[in-house]
């Protein structure tokens, strides 16, 4: 029993850290790691919120990984601002490569809720293998004050 065990060595790692001030401003962070035999993976997650008057808050996470099939990783980040301007913002993005192919993809949407208004999307997606390659990109996009000039010109 023990030098089976042995024979599986396997290495983890993990931190984290919160923080909080008087100010009402907050983060929070974690990582890690670990290796085995069979491959090593990574992560990390990171939140923050600034209560000023504004309010600014972020999220952000993501993970890696290598074994003897392929490697790979994933990033997400979120974050909004809460002021007059308003706004948002969502990215995430996934690559991978293994001994039949590789791909990655990619999303991003952002929103604008002041006075300019606007909106946006993008996606993308890529891949290539033994047999064959691909690619397919989306965007999207509109403005506050141009829906606004559509709509008093559809309604008269």
């Amino acid at each position: 029993m023990a030098a089976g065990a042995l024979a599986l060595p396997l290495i983890v790692g993990a931190t984290g850290v919160a923080s909080a001030q008087t100010s009402g401003d907050s983060t929070y962070q974690q990582s890690g790691s670990a290796a085995g035999p069979h491959g090593a993976g990574s992560w990390y997650t990171g939140v923050s919120s600034q209560g000023s008057t504004d309010g600014v808050s972020s999220f952000e996470m993501g993970h890696n990984w290598a074994g003897k099939y392929g490697a790979g990783s994933n990033s997400t980040e979120a974050s909004t601002e809460g002021g007059d301007e308003g706004g948002s913002s969502y990215k995430h993005s996934q690559n991978s490569a293994g001994k039949h192919g590789a791909g990655s993809s990619s999303t991003e949407a952002s929103t604008e809720g002041g006075d300019e208004g606007g909106s946006s999307y993008k996606h993308s997606q890529n891949s290539a293998g033994k047999h064959g390659a691909g690619s397919n990109s989306t965007e999207a996009s509109t403005n506050q004050d141009n829906q606004k000039g559509l709509l008093s010109g559809l309604l008269g």
